[in-house]
């Protein structure tokens, strides 16, 4: 049993993973695999039909499965496992070969076609590679970056924060925002310019059956609240890449008087002035905790 794909550590799971497995010298029933995160203790499993002795698929499911959520709120909760990969082929006579490969696979998908860097990267992070990368995003002062970036020493899991600051420019009234990275780790934005809208509008009237013109003949079932945020800054070209990484992001945050509120994106803008090197940004969020109304009633 001969597999390909599997030759690297540090494998980005939220990219494809695709391996192929060959190599057989009589027919295959079928292949199952299981998949054991040694630091979450989840499994996965697979499995999978032949074409012509030949097995092909894409093991970046699995391997998300295993995972726990990112959950800033938990530091605990690593972006690097190792994954005992258990193999197991069933031939036509009922015999069974059987193979066991671990690696390491880290969160979030490997962020490509964004300047400076256009050309689409390998799935997995080479060596320390995986530092290199982590460390890439770079921390303007009103950037508070705390990635919980990750290696491996000695086979023993380590941590450490990257504190490269440039100040950029005197803060406004602003407002920062906490948002999850594409290499699983948070990172912080300071936006110098915010703003707040908060729009109502009606749900229904119910009407009720009454014999008296004097009594209650309705109830209001109350509107429905809509509260966004609108940040904008000039961001340099040099840290383009990094907001967006913000964009793209499935978890937001804004940190209000030392309160995390949770954010989803509606839209975003902008634009680049190539004379100044700077991009314009305008992103649309929405609160996700606000009390409506009509919930009241």
């Amino acid at each position: 049993m001969t597999i390909t794909g599997l030759e690297n550590n540090y494998y980005l799971f939220k990219n494809k993973i695709n391996i192929l497995i060959n190599g057989f010298t009589s027919d295959v029933k079928y292949l199952d695999l299981l998949f054991t995160n040694l630091y979450t203790n989840k499994i996965s499993e697979l499995r999978i039909y032949p074409i012509n002795r030949v097995f092909k698929l894409d093991i970046a499911h699995a391997i998300a499965n295993t995972f726990n959520e990112p959950n800033f709120f938990d530091t605990a909760n690593i972006n690097l496992n190792s994954i005992k990969i258990d193999l197991k082929a069933k031939l036509i006579n009922d015999t069974e070969i059987t193979q066991t490969i671990t690696k390491y696979f880290i969160r979030g998908g490997n962020f490509h076609g964004i300047y400076p860097n256009q050309t689409q990267k390998e799935n997995y992070l080479k060596n320390n590679d995986i530092i290199e990368n982590l460390m890439s995003l770079k921390k303007p002062i009103w950037i508070d970056d705390s990635v919980f970036n990750s290696q491996i020493q000695g086979g023993q899991y380590g941590a450490f924060a990257s504190n490269n600051f440039e100040l950029l420019e005197l803060p406004c009234k602003g407002i920062q925002l906490v948002f999850l990275n594409q290499y699983g780790t948070y990172s912080y934005w300071y936006f110098n310019n915010y703003e707040t809208e908060t729009s109502t509008k009606t749900t229904d009237y119910l009407e009720k059956f009454n014999l008296s013109f004097n009594g209650n003949i309705g109830q209001d079932l109350g509107v429905k609240a809509e509260n966004k945020i609108i940040v904008k800054d000039r961001i340099p070209l040099r840290y383009n890449e990094y907001i967006r990484h913000l964009i793209v992001s499935p978890e937001v945050y804004a940190i209000e008087n030392n309160f995390y509120r949770k954010l989803k994106q509606n839209s975003s803008k902008w634009s680049f002035n190539s004379r100044e090197n700077y991009y314009d940004y305008k992103i649309d969020f929405d609160y996700f905790d606000v009390i409506n109304p009509s919930e009241l009633c």
